[in-house]
């Protein structure tokens, strides 16, 4: 009983902030949403409005103009990339040269973190 009485709290409390996003978006919680989900759903319906504020700009843009944007949008992010992929790849090579089990466990703790930095960086 009382959590549902502060899961609710907490889903009108999210909803009321995601009702008030300029633009608006079209983002409903549901009643019996867990609660990482609740603050989850918040947090990205601020990145949404954020995103449906580019319409506009991008409605206007014709193929042409769309596919080069495109393209400056990968390039971008492969630069933004490029740095991790090298460390990752670099952990990688010590990791199969790694002769003790020791080096062998400490790089691939290295190379899971890496991986994991790499992953969040290309969200």
């Amino acid at each position: 009983m009382f959590a549902f009485i502060i899961r609710n709290s907490a889903v009108k409390s999210a909803q009321n902030f995601i009702n008030r996003l300029k633009p608006k978006v079209q983002i409903n919680i549901h009643p019996e949403a867990p609660f990482p989900s609740i603050g989850l759903v918040k947090k990205l319906s601020v990145r949404a409005a954020a995103i449906c504020a580019l319409e506009p700009q991008i409605s206007t843009l014709s193929d042409e103009q769309l596919k080069a944007k495109t393209a400056k949008f990968k390039a971008v992010i492969e630069k933004a990339i490029a740095f991790k992929k090298s460390e990752y790849e670099k952990a990688l090579g010590n990791y199969r040269s790694a002769v003790s089990a020791q080096e062998r466990e400490t790089s691939a703790l290295e190379i899971k973190r890496l991986g994991k930095e790499l992953f969040e960086d290309k969200q």
